[in-house]
């Protein structure tokens, strides 16, 4: 299979040899024949053809940097541009690189052009890892997207977006929603003391709790009081029968 593959390409096309090429992983042979073909046996930034380097990320986003993998070859490119690239990357981020008076013969725009289809060809590996993890990515993905839209590019937010906006504004305006709201508040204290005994409710929980003490006083004692002269009916009622 390594010799199927290694005859697809020109002689002398990789600075690596025969037995070199046979010590790489598989998917990784088939990438480089792939790019090979789609840079039409040329490097991927000028015209030479001979003696192409692998150029890959030493710092991917996945992945480990040291050794080629499918995730970080970026293209097949000849020492000279391998060179600009390095030259290039360092004098962007403000590293110095040892040698003084070097500067990159790259233009930003081809710089950019060769990033950004590593970039589109990495983004799909990852997304078919993503289809296998996660249920049902295809459907958030596209969720995900139409906000991306909305934020960034105006226009009609989405339905559940709207619809958590006006729970977020939606006022208390009877007694029974207050109660409500106040039973949610106080379980939420009750859970979070019982996870960590040190837990400190909020200032303005206090502040209501104060407020609201009389009222619960109030209506407990109603209750209390309900419940005994409940008591003291079924009792009369037991003694009359």
């Amino acid at each position: 299979m390594s010799y199927e593959l290694w005859k697809k390409l020109p002689e002398g096309f990789l600075r690596k040899n025969f037995q070199q090429f046979c010590k790489i992983d598989h998917d990784v042979k088939r990438l480089i024949v792939e790019l090979a073909e789609r840079q039409n046996f040329k490097c991927a930034l000028c015209t030479r053809d001979r003696h192409l380097i692998i150029e890959h990320d030493h710092e991917p986003d996945e992945g480990a940097g040291d050794r080629i993998t499918i995730r970080n070859i970026r293209g097949l490119v000849c020492h000279r541009c391998n060179t600009s690239l390095s030259v290039y990357e360092r004098q962007e981020s403000g590293n110095y690189f040892g040698l003084e008076h070097v500067t990159s013969y790259l233009s930003s725009h081809e710089y950019e052009n060769y990033i950004y289809a590593y970039d589109c060809r990495v983004a799909a590996l990852r997304e078919a890892l993503l289809e296998k993890k996660i249920p049902n990515y295809w459907h958030r993905r596209l969720v995900l997207d139409k906000f991306d839209d909305w934020f960034y590019e105006g226009g009609q937010p989405p339905i559940w977006y709207r619809r958590y906006k006006e729970q977020q504004n939606r006022k208390i305006e009877t007694p029974e929603q207050a109660i409500k709201v106040l039973i949610a508040c106080m379980k939420f204290v009750a859970d979070e003391f019982k996870k960590n005994p040190d837990f400190e409710p909020p200032e303005e929980f206090l502040k209501l709790m104060i407020l609201v003490r009389p009222i619960i006083e109030q209506a407990k004692a109603i209750r209390e009081n309900t419940a005994a002269d409940r008591t003291q009916t079924d009792a009369t009622a037991s003694c009359l029968s």
